[in-house]
């Protein structure tokens, strides 16, 4: 368990949701996963309100 009370797979789960959303992406297989222009637009429509 991680701190928090998640599981590595809960936390590999969520992050496949959100890739599959189209809001994280990998620019190529051994990276990171960031942002994409969708998530951004997204989150700036959040923090205006």
């Amino acid at each position: 368990m991680l701190q928090g009370g998640l599981s590595p797979a809960s936390v590999r789960n969520v992050m496949a949701d959100l890739e599959d959303l189209g809001l994280i992406a990998a620019s190529h297989t051994s990276a990171g996963r960031a942002p994409t222009q969708n998530n951004l637009r997204f989150l700036s429509i959040l923090c205006s309100r």
